[in-house]
């Protein structure tokens, strides 16, 4: 397993759990060496013990010779990372569990794994509302596993499913990686709304204009609309704007707070997506010609200087429509 954020540690406790040998790598170094030796992560898993079977270690060339890799990095730094690694690393299956898009290529991280890994690897994603601070405390998580290999996938389903994390399958890989890029997105703009001091209207009505946003640009891309109803769309993008967990909703509550998103970011010791997926979500709607209001004012109000307040005027002030029942031809 790569990647040493919490979610990486609540995770490797799943699959020790169910009797894997499971290999956490992280960076920097000298807090996996901490993990390594007091088995905990106090500053953002407090309480937590890391599993007696999982060994944390900051040496690559030990983690790879593993079997199969659960890959956590962010989004912007893992085609950097995977350049890193021979091709010829023992593991033909790799999981996703980033959720983001590359600035640059437009990509999702699933797509960057499959450019830059051995061609016979199969590449699946994980995700679904899966905060670490509750996954690790072993509170009952639903997410989906998605790719196209079914029998392979189904394998690994029962593998990693226990009594308390629980895995639906999908053969709708990128439709999955999509709607867990995207929903960042959105949970900058409820981020923003709650710091606007709006309530529980604004929120309900964000989440629902905010889903049919994401389908409507998935299902142009390819992805269905099964999926963006499911547990990677509907059940993250609710968990992701309404939690205290999450990092992205945090930055849209300072952002709508007054306080600039330089400020915000450097007083950050994690990374918010969606902050980096805004621009290239934009630009996938730009390339499908669609229409995609949230994200534009939430970019609007990253990167071009935009009064929070001035953003949700012009949401609420657009022509006025049908609410439409489908969101693609």
């Amino acid at each position: 397993m790569f990647g040493s954020g919490a979610w990486g540690f609540a995770l490797a406790d799943v699959l020790a759990i169910k009797g894997h040998a499971t290999t956490l790598w992280g960076r920097p170094e000298d807090h996996i060496e901490a993990l390594a030796e007091e088995r905990r992560f106090p500053d953002r898993l407090p309480g937590c013990t890391l599993h007696p079977d999982v060994v944390a270690t900051p040496d690559l060339n030990r983690a790879i010779r593993a079997e199969r890799y659960i890959c956590a990095i962010p989004t912007a730094f893992l085609r950097g990372f995977l350049t890193r690694l021979p091709r010829d690393v023992p593991g033909r299956i790799w999981i996703n569990g980033g959720k983001g898009i590359e600035q640059k290529t437009l990509k999702t991280p699933g797509q960057i794994i499959t450019d830059s890994v051995h061609p016979e690897a199969n590449v699946y994603s994980l995700s679904g509302p899966s905060h670490a601070e509750e996954l690790a405390r072993r509170m009952p998580t639903s997410v989906v596993l998605a790719g196209t290999e079914s029998d392979e996938r189904d394998e690994l389903q029962e593998e990693i499913s226990t009594d308390y994390f629980r895995l639906y399958a999908s053969a709708d890989r990128y439709g999955v990686e999509l709607a867990g890029a995207l929903k960042n997105v959105v949970a900058l703009a409820s981020g923003i709304c709650d710091g606007l001091g709006f309530g529980d209207n604004t929120r309900g009505a964000l989440i629902t204009r905010g889903l049919a946003e994401m389908t409507r640009l998935g299902q142009k891309l390819g992805g269905r609309w099964e999926t963006f109803a499911g547990l990677a769309g509907m059940g993250d993008l609710i968990t992701t704007c309404t939690s205290e967990h999450s990092r992205n909703r945090q930055v849209g509550l300072r952002l709508g707070r007054g306080e600039t998103l330089s400020d915000i970011l450097a007083s950050m010791t994690q990374i918010a997506e969606g902050v980096h997926t805004t621009p290239a979500a934009r630009d996938l709607g730009a390339q499908q010609e669609l229409e995609l209001p949230i994200t534009e004012e939430v970019y609007a109000v990253l990167y071009e200087g935009r009064p929070a307040s001035d953003a949700a005027r012009s949401l609420m002030t657009r022509t006025l429509k049908e609410e439409a029942t489908t969101y693609a031809g």
